[in-house]
Parts: C-alpha cells; structure tokens; sequence
C-alpha cells in the first residue's frame, strides 16, 4: 500500500491486529506533502527523502510506524505526480520480496500467482489467466 497524503488514522484499527501490523509493515509507505507552517525547513525536503516522524507522538499516534517519505512539494494535489517513482520502487520491491506468494484458487486449491521480474519486463510464472497477463502490461 502507499499512502500519499490520506487522512486514515492507526486508531481506526485498534480492533483489528492484523490490518494495524500491516499498515505499519515495510509493505506500506506514507507520501507526505511539506507545510511551511507545519514543518520546518520544508522547503528543502527533496522527492523520497524520509520523513523523521520517531519523536512526533501527534504522528505516531495517528499513523503508527509507518515509513514516510516527503513527496517533495507543498502543493497536496501534486503529491501523487512528485512521489511517483518511489510509489513504483515501492511496490517493485514488494512484489521481489513476496516473489513466491501463493494465493487461494476458487476451488479450494492453491495455485502459483506470482510475478518475477526480468531483465526485460514482467514474467508471469505459473499458469495464472491470460486475462491476469494482459492486466501487467
């Protein structure tokens, strides 16, 4: 998952373990936007560049201990276009590190899903739908 600029809260998911240890998980990312009120030196937080939320208890408490990195801009509609290529490397290096995820079939069986990355592009490993296939491309 990446976040960019939402306004979810940890809190909401105290009753869920599960889903509260995965927002906090290195399979999620926060994308924060400056604010020259709010943070100091914002001017020269770079795309990517990670946030320092260790001592914020008001961000802590909010969104737990999730890596943040600054989007690099102040403008909250462009933190989507700024932080893009480390959207992509995020997700890129999820789908390395569960490189053998293996998902429920409808049957009841298990079936290989998974995605390996190649020199060239994308590979589609083990029977999963045609369908699948061209939803990568």
């Amino acid at each position: 998952i990446a976040f960019t600029d939402s306004n979810h809260s940890i809190q909401w998911l105290k009753c869920h373990d599960a889903i509260s240890s995965f927002f906090q998980s290195s399979s999620t990312l926060y994308i924060r936007s400056s604010n020259e009120y709010r943070d100091d030196g914002w001017e020269h937080h770079k795309p990517g560049d990670t946030v320092k939320t260790k001592y914020d208890e008001h961000w802590r408490h909010r969104f737990g201990d999730v890596h943040t990195i600054w989007a690099g801009t102040k403008e909250h509609s462009l933190s989507n276009w700024t932080s893009r290529k480390y959207v992509w490397k995020h997700f890129d290096r999820c789908m390395r590190r569960n490189d053998r995820e293996v998902v429920s079939g409808g049957d009841g069986g298990e079936r290989m899903q998974r995605l390996t990355e190649k020199k060239d592009g994308i590979e589609i490993n083990s029977g999963a739908a045609k369908d699948e296939e061209e939803d990568m491309r």
